[in-house]
């Protein structure tokens, strides 16, 4: 068993029905159920995603914080610091989950461990394409994956934003 895991960080505000069909993929995946969780950030929802993810039963671990409305920046950087494992995912409420997504990153990450340093700062997309967006209405950086170690030296900037 490899040590590395990820941790899916899904930030959401009042869209439950979205996040419902984003969750359902992120349950069909080829990881091992226990090389990956699931942390939804609930920022200021005021609609019943709570008591809907109270029922949820998925095989993965799946938790949630809920924070007062900061936006998605600071929602992600929340996910951040609540992860469990040390591959942050960041996926958006609204993105469907190819079955390939967590072994993909987390294959990637495993491979980067035993590269140069300088190839181990960020691993994007995998290469199945595995993120789609049926409402393209946020970055490309919106399904991307990173150490634990990297988020923190980039105090919660995206490589992008430079």
């Amino acid at each position: 068993m490899n040590p590395l895991r990820a941790t899916v960080v899904i930030p959401t505000r009042n869209r439950r029905a979205l996040l419902m069909r984003t969750l359902d993929s992120l349950e069909q995946q080829e990881a091992p159920a226990d090389e990956y969780d699931v942390l939804v950030v609930l920022d200021g929802t005021e609609d019943d995603s709570e008591a809907w993810l109270q029922r949820r039963r998925p095989e993965h671990a799946l938790r949630w914080v809920s924070q007062r409305q900061g936006g998605l920046a600071d929602a992600r950087n929340t996910g951040a610091r609540h992860a469990a494992h040390d591959v942050l995912l960041f996926y958006d409420d609204d993105m469907l989950a190819d079955r390939a997504l967590v072994l993909a990153h987390l294959s990637a990450h495993r491979t980067a461990a035993r590269s140069p340093p300088w190839r181990r700062r960020l691993v994007g997309a995998p290469p199945s394409g595995a993120a789609t967006s049926r409402f393209a209405s946020r970055p490309s950086t919106a399904s991307a994956a990173l150490t634990r170690r990297t988020s923190a030296n980039t105090a919660g900037r995206t490589p992008t934003s430079d």
